[in-house]
């Protein structure tokens, strides 16, 4: 690890629920630096968000940033303890993995999965990252951003291939994608990786904005038409009450 970000690390660990406000003397002690480095360490820190100093004491408290970066932590663990049951019954129905996956940057993140018995077992871990343009829970992510985001989005993207199944055109893609809002569900059929198949579909908050896809994975050879409409249904309707437990409802749906 570099010496600037440990040092860094070092700064922000000493703040606690106990001592929410630190001088640069008392940082400068307790690390073992002298004060004109734990200064540029705070002036660093301060001019990214995650220090700020009290105008009544002239101390440093964390600042603004920390608090988002937790909001964004304590939200993913909120979704991932409401989805849970919903996630449990979806696989005692089905015996299919099921997955919930967000939007980070131009990827897509597992943050919490339950296993399936029936074969789709090798492919994705709680924290792995996918492509947005290949599998199912990623096209929903995508087809749900406001349309001038989705536009950049896919601009940026390099739509790599990754099977023969992976659309790599972006005009195929955003007409795929409007067809998933008219359906209100993905379906991927050996897009990512080869034999596996997936279906999706998005979970919202109370404001109507897609905050996550719900998944079903499988083998592509048990997806047959029939079994695309029965998960369809399901995967639908477990998101739908995922949403309902955010306050969503049909009033604030902004499609």
């Amino acid at each position: 690890m570099l010496k600037s970000v440990k040092r860094a690390i070092d700064v922000l660990n000493l703040f606690t629920s106990g001592e929410p406000e630190i001088g640069i003397s008392q940082i400068a002690r307790e690390l073992g630096m002298n004060k004109s480095t734990a200064a540029r360490v705070i002036y660093s820190l301060e001019c990214q968000g995650m220090l700020a100093k009290s105008t009544a004491s002239r101390k440093y408290r964390l600042g603004g940033m920390v608090l988002q970066l937790a909001g964004a932590l304590i939200s993913k663990m909120e979704l991932r303890s409401i989805a849970l049951p919903y996630m449990k019954e979806l696989h005692g129905r089905t015996n299919e993995t099921i997955s919930i996956y967000v939007l980070e940057h131009d990827h897509r993140v597992c943050i919490e999965r339950i296993e399936g018995s029936l074969g789709a077992r090798h492919v994705i871990a709680i924290g792995d990252r996918g492509p947005l343009h290949a599998g199912a829970s990623g096209k929903v992510l995508l087809a749900y951003l406001p349309r001038e985001r989705r536009n950049e989005l896919i601009n940026e993207l390099k739509l790599a291939s990754f099977t023969p199944y992976t659309i790599t055109d972006k005009e195929k893609l955003q007409r795929e994608l409007d067809e998933i809002r008219e359906r209100g569900v993905a379906v991927s059929m050996e897009e990512r990786f080869e034999l596996c198949a997936s279906v999706s579909a998005p979970i919202r908050n109370y404001m109507g904005d897609v905050i996550a896809a719900l998944s079903i994975s499988t083998l592509a050879s048990r997806l047959t038409p029939g079994k695309v409409s029965e998960y369809s249904t399901l995967v639908k309707d477990a998101a739908l009450e995922i949403s309902h437990e955010f306050g969503f409802g049909k009033d604030n749906l902004t499609a």
